[in-house]
């Protein structure tokens, strides 16, 4: 049973590697858990390749964000923000841009198991210059 679990987590992890969503969905289903860094880096593939399926994904992760990392308002707000610039059909490029990278800010930070950002970190993330 352990060695199944191992080859399907190392299959999941191979297929978010390729940015093979389809792929990296169905072995989702098939894992017993998987992390809130490697749901949003499925979200982000998704993105790319099945935009209709940010929503649906993106509101299952916020809720577990909620749930497992207890957040700051704001930092709830901004965050649903990102996924929101994501999904729009003719964002602005560096509206876009900016989400994702913020987003990827919060993977970094879930996958050091270090402290949640605090909202103004989250803010200026991706400022040449941090204005007080």
């Amino acid at each position: 049973m352990r060695d199944r679990a191992r080859e399907l987590e190392r299959r999941f992890e191979a297929a978010l590697r390729r940015n093979d969503f389809a792929g990296a969905e169905a072995l989702a289903h098939e894992l017993d858990w998987v992390s809130l860094r490697d749901a949003l880096r499925l979200i982000l593939i998704a993105q790319r390749q099945k935009p209709e399926r940010v929503e649906p994904l993106a509101r299952r992760w916020l809720e577990r964000f909620l749930g497992e990392c207890k957040p700051s308002l704001q930092l709830i707000e901004w965050v649903a923000e990102d996924f929101r610039y994501l999904q729009e059909e003719t964002p602005l490029a560096f509206d876009r841009s900016r989400s994702e990278a913020r987003l990827r800010f919060v993977v970094r930070t879930l996958k050091g198991k270090e402290r949640m950002p605090t909202s103004y970190e989250y803010a200026c993330f991706g400022r040449k210059t941090i204005e007080p």
